[in-house]
């Protein structure tokens, strides 16, 4: 597909699940731009036939980079020293630890240089700076997304010393562990992150298998580059169900589907 489909079709507005179909050998990378705007995801999830675990963990393995644990404060991820080491001339992601997404205050660095806070109302409220309402209001309260933009920060400017202000005012000198990456921008290779206190560690693969799964068809799917106005009402009603079985399997259930193969 050339776009991302919205999911169910009937409600475009509304509509927080997209579908889309990329190669990973692409060279738009439609995967990889989709997965940059979710900073908050901390695990992937990869769904192979068990003739295909052994090649699949071996590929991981080779492309798999250390990252880092390290603490730091909030108003260290917008001081101009460490924006200009790690973010501006070198590729930096990071996502806080230890936290729940729906209950505790979250910090990211995205991968276009944007620190992301998912805070929660009352935090919101003290921190005074602009943001917006998340896009999926919580039972356990609203939550709100603050983001700026390390790149465009400027010692000498009156923005700068407001954001820094209100961190420290809000969040003092309390410091925060983040897993973070560190990358060179135009290889992707991993870099090592000479802050001090950072360890490195692997990332961890974690192999489960789920006996006597229907593998639904997704032939339709994949063969077609663009969905035909009249067809797609069935394409988004075959991808609906293929989302819903890949977060049953991934869940350890055994989901069947019409039309699906035993595994």
């Amino acid at each position: 597909m050339s776009s991302h489909v919205p999911l169910p079709k009937k409600r475009h507005s509304k509509s927080k699940l997209f579908a889309t179909v990329s190669s990973l050998s692409s060279r738009k990378k439609e995967h990889a731009k989709y997965i940059e705007t979710h900073p908050f995801n901390h695990r992937l999830s990869v769904i192979v036939s068990k003739d295909k675990e052994r090649d699949t963990r071996q590929l991981l393995e080779a492309h798999i980079h250390e990252y880092y644990r390290v603490s730091l404060k909030l108003t260290d991820l917008v001081d101009p020293s460490f924006i200009q080491g790690y973010v501006a001339n070198k590729g930096l992601v990071a996502l806080s630890l230890g936290m729940r997404i729906d209950v505790d205050d979250v910090f990211a660095i995205d991968g276009q240089s944007r620190l992301v806070m998912s805070l929660c109302k009352d935090t919101y409220q003290a921190l005074g700076l602009a943001g917006q309402q998340a896009q999926f209001p919580l039972e356990r309260g609203t939550r709100f997304i603050v983001t700026v933009d390390l790149l465009a920060i400027d010692p000498e400017k009156n923005n700068f010393r407001r954001i820094h202000s209100r961190l420290d005012a809000v969040f003092g000198g309390k410091e925060f562990e983040f897993a973070v990456g560190l990358y060179d921008r135009d290889t992707g290779k991993a870099l090592t992150l000479d802050i001090p206190g950072a360890s490195a560690c692997k990332p961890q693969i974690e192999v489960s298998t789920v006996l006597g799964v229907d593998v639904p068809d997704l032939a339709d799917l994949l063969a077609q580059e663009t969905v035909a106005r009249e067809s797609l009402d069935d394409w988004c009603e075959q991808a609906q169900d293929v989302f819903e079985w890949i977060g049953l399997t991934v869940a350890g259930a055994s989901p069947a589907i019409c039309g699906g193969r035993s595994a």
